[in-house]
């Protein structure tokens, strides 16, 4: 019998255990074994202690791990990662829009499970600007069709532990957009806002789309649990 490991082509009397779920691994210990597949979110991890030498564990706390990608190179509605939240998460995209309508780049969590505001300068409750930006923007206003646009944000899971937190549960930390169809090209940069989502859900997906076109670009999520 021949089979293949990795790369190599082993030829063998020895049949093996035999794969039966998506996800499984070979394994070895006096004999080939199945190796079943974890949890979502589990990480292959060594641990001489078991019979296989290895376990699906869950990753070390205190350590960033990529919670899920999304991407287009011809447009859609929008790009989503669904995950299961962490004490923090990065997220970073690169993009514009698919069409030639001008419209902000936003972000939204959830989908729409919630709104989403953009707090800059001072907050009350009647603060008229903080209240219409029902969407996070990464441009607010500067984005033309196409423009490339950056963004790099991070929220945090809501800690009842710390007054006012539920008041504010994530920061963009930076946004760019270049317009390289003026003479010189201008870059529009946008610093620190803070961020604030209206609902008291557990946030399980993050989307970035276009306000008014398709959306072209990639998406990524990573997540860290507090040491």
């Amino acid at each position: 019998m021949t089979k293949l490991i990795g790369s190599a082509s082993l030829t063998t009397t020895d049949s093996g255990t035999d794969l039966t779920q998506k996800g499984d691994l070979h394994g070895y210990s006096t004999s080939n074994t199945r190796i079943p597949v974890g949890s979502n979110d589990q990480v292959l991890t060594a641990d001489s202690a078991q019979a296989l030498g290895v376990k699906w564990a869950s990753a070390s706390s205190g350590v960033w791990s990529q919670l899920g990608t999304d991407s287009s190179d011809s447009g859609k509605a929008q790009l989503q990662v669904s995950f299961t939240m962490h004490d923090v998460l990065s997220v970073f995209f690169l993009g514009c829009s698919a069409g030639t309508t001008e419209d902000d780049i936003r972000i939204q969590l959830n989908d729409t499970g919630g709104t989403a505001y953009s707090m800059r300068g001072d907050y009350s409750s009647s603060e008229t600007s903080f209240q219409a930006q029902a969407n996070w923007s990464a441009t607010f206003g500067n984005n033309t069709a196409q423009r490339p646009t950056f963004f790099q944000l991070v929220l945090w899971k809501k800690d009842a532990n710390i007054v006012g937190d539920s008041m504010v549960n994530g920061i963009m930390l930076g946004a760019v957009n270049i317009d390289g169809a003026s003479s010189p090209p201008i870059v529009n940069t946008l610093a620190s806002s803070g961020l604030l989502f209206d609902s008291s859900a557990t946030i399980a997906s993050l989307e970035v789309f276009h306000g008014s076109d398709n959306v072209i670009g990639n998406l990524q999520v990573n997540g860290m649990n507090y040491a």
